[in-house]
């Protein structure tokens, strides 16, 4: 499965991980759910665990990240194992990536 707009684009690598890369400024929580749909099936489906790739995502919106975080609480609703991969470089994702380990404790951030 791959969704590419003009912005941004989410790629299926396999069934244990998602690629996110571009600029993601979509209006409302609500407005990511198509798109991340196939994420919350993969998370949902995986017995060996999930990953998202979001290390070349430039900006994430509010709403965006609303959604991610959304993604981490299906994750321990279901005791998935999940993993996010960030780049530190990227100055929103090293101040705001480390919060979502508060919604869930085996959350595993890497860069």
């Amino acid at each position: 499965m791959e969704i590419k707009t003009e912005d941004y684009s989410i790629e299926s690598v396999d069934n244990t991980k998602s690629v996110i890369a571009g600029i993601l400024r979509l209006t409302s929580p609500a407005a990511y759910e198509k798109d991340f749909e196939h994420i919350q099936k993969g998370i949902t489906d995986s017995s060996t665990g999930y990953t998202v790739d979001i290390a070349n995502v430039n900006f994430m919106n509010s709403s965006g990240i609303t959604a991610l975080s959304r993604l981490v609480l299906l994750a321990r609703q279901g005791n998935k194992s999940l993993t996010l991969v960030i780049n530190e470089s990227i100055p929103w994702q090293k101040k705001t990536i480390s919060s979502l380990k508060k919604l869930y404790e085996k959350l595993e951030i890497r860069s």
